[in-house]
């Protein structure tokens, strides 16, 4: 009786655990079940799914996909993968079959087209520039439209991928075809190529000015005009039709030029050594200064007045040493370029190839155009720069100072000093400093070349009726100082305001802090503004 009644208190709990195994069996044979079925590949998940390419290819739309095999494939990560064939429309809008892969899964799964096909990916392969506009700012002044354009060709330029297209334009009654040049890319930014020379040279003064001193670890491809064959159109044409024609002019070597008699106000900037943040610098205060005179400014420039009253005489050095050499020139010719009587740019002793080659400019030039190099191009422009400029009875300026080759050749000559200068002897004097005593003194620098006496400066400017010397060539604190002997002056301004000074003979070297310094001098007056 007692083991009947502890058989009976033992069924309920032998169903309940019976109950409870066949339930949990069901349960996981159901999530084994489940785990197939989403492992398999059952239906197509990548229609109306997109995918982005590089290069000219743009974005892919999948079409009509179908699951291309049931069984999924299992990756070397353990993730099992989907293929699927979709249609996508090509470059040329022709329907293509390609392969997809997804994850396996229930929900949305990201689609990605599987390697091996050409759509045009960092490469050109259709037009993209009809329909946009550029603008031109000097001759067909306006916005303008490319119109039925044509793919040419691609070529390489650097890290980029550039791709030429024929377009149509229309600046007066008759329409012309043009060259049109783009990156490679979906949104691409279409270039006007073959731009006339004063449209140029707007765009070396907006670009330099705005955004050269953005460029850093030497990706000076992301300034678009930054590249050799156009610096070289450029620099022909500035020495062809801007400066030729002034150095013809002048007379006898065209060493010398002559400031005119309606400028009332000059700025003298100093030495630079590739300092294009301290060039920018002194024209803004520059601008500040005269801000109020009603001064004209340059088309195209937050910067520059071009004004027949305001003259901008630059002593040399404009390279070596700086970073930013070639940027700085560049700008400087641009400006000399839209404004050719209001800015006298001299030669220094750093202008020469022989001495550019050992502080720096050559380098930088091997540096930023290392597959086409510029170098030739520049000598030719920096060769017939001036070396002297004049304001009749008040100053000279240049960028060394006197020798006694200049003064034997030039003595008495009411400052028109192209008559008596050789380039030799202009050249040399590029080399001269003052000294505080009498007479000549030869110089630490080379051969041939000279300190010079205060007397001796006083006495060759008495013979040419001027008061004054203003030169640069040597670093100084405050970025300025004058010598006055009985009257007569010889006044120094260095305007690159980090300088690190290595003479010829390589010895000493130091940092200056300089103020950034300018010369401004009211002819009328006679007052000079430090």
């Amino acid at each position: 009786m007692i083991a009947t009644l502890a058989l009976m208190a033992m069924l309920p709990s032998l169903t309940v655990n019976a109950v409870r195994e066949s339930t949990g069996k069901f349960l996981q044979d159901h999530r084994d079940h489940s785990e197939r079925l989403f492992t398999k590949c059952r239906s197509a998940k990548c229609s109306s799914q997109s995918f982005e390419l590089s290069g000219d290819g743009g974005r892919l739309l999948f079409e009509e996909c179908q699951v291309k095999e049931n069984q999924p494939l299992e990756t070397a990560s353990g993730e099992t993968m989907c293929q699927e064939t979709c249609t996508v429309r090509d470059s040329k809008d022709q329907p293509r079959t390609v392969t997809v892969w997804r994850k396996s899964g229930h929900g949305l799964q990201v689609c990605q087209l599987q390697v091996g096909y050409d759509f045009c990916e960092d490469t050109c392969c259709r037009s993209k520039c009809s329909g946009q506009s550029y603008e031109l700012k000097t001759e067909w002044k306006g916005q303008w439209q490319f119109q039925d354009c044509e793919l040419k060709g691609s070529f390489g330029s650097g890290y980029r991928t550039l791709c030429a297209e024929k377009c149509t334009v229309v600046h007066t009654k008759e329409s012309q075809q043009v060259l049109v040049l783009r990156e490679s890319g979906p949104e691409p930014q279409c270039e006007l190529q073959k731009v006339g020379f004063p449209e140029m040279a707007i765009q070396f003064v907006e670009q330099l000015e705005h955004d050269a001193l953005k460029i850093t670890d030497g990706e000076y491809w992301r300034l678009p005009l930054m590249e050799a064959k156009k610096i070289k159109f450029f620099l022909s044409k500035v020495k062809e039709d801007v400066l030729m024609p002034e150095f013809q002019a002048a007379e006898g070597h065209g060493a010398s030029r002559e400031i005119s008699t309606e400028v009332k106000h000059v700025a003298i900037i100093g030495d630079l050594h590739g300092q294009l943040f301290n060039l920018i610098a002194h024209l803004i205060r520059i601008k500040e200064t005269y801000k109020d005179k009603g001064f004209i400014p340059l088309d195209g420039s937050s910067l520059l007045f071009c004004d027949p009253r305001m003259q901008y005489i630059f002593l040399g050095d404009y390279v070596d040493r700086g970073e930013r050499g070639i940027e700085l020139l560049l700008l400087l010719l641009a400006y000399k370029a839209r404004c050719p009587q209001g800015l006298i740019l001299l030669n220094g002793n750093h202008e020469d190839p022989s001495v550019f080659e050992s502080y720096g400019f050559l380098e930088e030039l091997q540096t930023k155009f290392d597959d086409n190099p510029i170098t030739q191009q520049v000598i030719d422009v920096l060769q017939i720069l001036p070396y002297v400029a004049v304001v009749p009875g008040n100053f000279m300026a240049m960028h060394g100072g006197i020798t006694p080759a200049f003064v034997k050749a030039c003595t008495g000559k009411a400052g028109r000093f192209g008559q008596c200068l050789d380039r030799y002897t202009a050249y040399m004097s590029a080399w001269a400093d003052p000294h505080k005593g009498n007479g000549w003194i030869t110089s630490h620098r080379g051969e041939d070349i000279y300190y010079f006496g205060m007397d001796e400066a006083k006495a060759f400017l008495q013979s040419n009726g001027l008061k004054g010397i203003f030169r640069g060539h040597e670093q100084v604190q405050k970025g300025h100082t004058s010598m006055v002997y009985d009257g007569y002056y010889v006044t120094t301004v260095f305007s690159a305001a980090d300088y690190v000074y290595n003479e010829l003979r390589g010895t000493d070297e130091e940092i200056l802090e300089n103020d950034i310094k300018v010369r401004e001098i009211e002819l009328e007056e006679s007052d000079v503004d430090t």
